[in-house]
């Protein structure tokens, strides 16, 4: 008996930077959310789901495809890297990125490139269902977003090095700056179009970027544009070396197409619901709407707040110490995420009638949206369990692997949701997406399980 109360303290001890960090990262994330969901109102209100917003939504869902797979492969590569060789410091964060800053800036820059001069052939692939009057509009708002890629990346890559130390909290206020900016422009135009929101929702963009800039270099981060010429030249006091460069770019790269893929579903949704009757794409996203806020709130802290402990333990090889920690975790968000989806479900039109029924977005949308969200809703407890199981795997450096799964994932789900759509509409997308994410959970689930066998019978030995 007193052995088990003891564990019970042991693992509440554990657990409780998680809770804490978790919380006050969630509650900084909730609150720029929440500045989001004026903006999202504020949409809603002037367009309700018009083709103008529609083209937007489609345009915006492939910059969001990028965002995430820069913001979400950063640190996912970086902090393994950063604690490679012990206990880092800010000597090492700022040497370590200084390397590799000009490779990456190019990367960010030549996406922008790509995107702005293949912007046609990518509104044909993205937006083949639109008339040709929504398809030019689409094309105009992919140029405006394009400088998204290379802003967000850096805002990103400030935000993984303040992170990287465990600040979340201040980590987290660049966010904020945000929605906030977007709001701003977006009530100062007099003619709502799709190229006025691309444009709010681009200085958005910025004023993250500056704010994360200022917080990262507050903290004492700073950063250099500098060629390696030497290849294992060192600074003193760090440990920067080539195999840092190296482990940091083989990490990065696959963990980039991996949440590429995973994010592509946005896209291949959008894609598909084009091809429906004009309004659908809108309908989609104001119906995913919130159970969004709520996913972006949830990876975001869990995400923040586990990968620097898993990183430690899995390289130190602590395997019995990770599977206590995993599990303990998976308990706490997996109910919390089962219990939101349930009210979410129940009270699905309401919600949604009270947050959007407004303006131009009229009764039968909220109608129709609220049937998504039903669907929609249970998406959450498993994007929160799988962000748990991601960054185990990411710390462990399984990044292809990831990407293996993703590109399963990705296919199943193009699949299904042109099955599901012609059969019951934009929520067929809707359960295509959800399945999907319930396949992949498995498999990185089964991928955990032998990581962390390996890791106990290494300790054993």
């Amino acid at each position: 008996m007193a052995e088990a109360i003891r564990r019970t303290r042991l693992g509440a001890l554990r657990n409780r930077p998680l809770i804490g960090g978790t919380l006050s990262v969630a509650a900084l994330t909730a609150f720029a959310r929440l500045n989001g969901g004026v903006r999202e109102i504020l949409v809603a209100r002037e367009f309700g789901t018009s083709a103008a917003l529609e083209a937007f939504l489609v345009g915006f869902g492939l910059m969001t495809l990028i965002v995430t797979a820069v913001g979400g492969a950063l640190p996912g590569a970086l902090i393994p890297t950063f604690f490679r060789t012990g206990e880092p410091n800010v000597d090492r964060a700022s040497d370590l990125m200084s390397e590799m800053l000009p490779r990456l800036g190019l990367w960010l820059v030549g996406g922008a490139v790509v995107v702005i001069v293949g912007a046609g052939a990518i509104t044909s692939i993205i937006g083949g269902g639109f008339d040709q009057a929504t398809a030019d509009q689409l094309r105009e708002v992919l140029i405006v977003l394009a400088p998204v890629i290379p802003i967000s990346g850096m805002a990103s890559l400030c935000t993984s090095l303040v992170n990287a130390r465990e600040r979340f909290l201040i980590g987290a206020v660049p966010q904020v700056f945000n929605p906030i900016t977007t709001v701003v422009v977006i009530v100062s135009v007099s003619e709502p179009r799709s190229t006025t929101l691309a444009l709010a929702f681009l200085a958005g963009f910025g004023a993250e970027l500056l704010a994360s800039a200022a917080i990262a270099a507050g903290t004492g981060v700073r950063l250099r544009f500098r060629m390696m010429l030497d290849g294992v030249r060192r600074t003193p006091g760090t440990s920067s070396t080539l195999e840092d460069r190296r482990m940091f770019f083989a990490m990065f790269l696959p963990m980039f197409v991996a949440f590429a893929v995973q994010a592509s579903s946005l896209v291949i949704d959008q894609a598909v619901a084009s091809h429906l009757p004009q309004g659908q794409v809108a309908v989609l996203a104001f119906g995913s709407r919130i159970t969004g806020f709520i996913t972006a709130v949830g990876i975001t802290a869990i995400g923040t707040v586990v990968l620097p402990q898993f990183s430690r333990l899995s390289l130190s090889g602590k395997g019995a110490e990770l599977e206590q920690s995993v599990r303990a975790k998976l308990v706490i968000v997996g109910v919390t995420g089962a219990v939101i989806a349930l009210g979410l479900s129940l009270a699905s039109e309401p919600i949604l009638n009270a947050v959007f029924g407004r303006g131009r977005f009229t009764t039968a949308d909220v109608v129709a949206a609220a049937q998504v969200q039903v669907v929609a809703a249970w998406q959450i407890p498993i994007h929160f369990i799988n962000v748990l199981y991601l960054r185990l795997l990411s710390a462990g450096r399984r990044q292809r692997m990831i990407l293996a799964v993703s590109l399963v994932g990705a296919l199943i789900n193009l699949v299904l949701d042109i099955i599901l759509a012609r059969w019951i509409g934009v929520r067929g997308i809707v359960l295509s997406t959800t399945g999907v994410l319930m396949f992949v959970c498995l498999a990185y689930r089964h991928l955990a399980r032998i990581d962390i066998s390996h890791l106990k019978r290494g300790a054993g030995a």
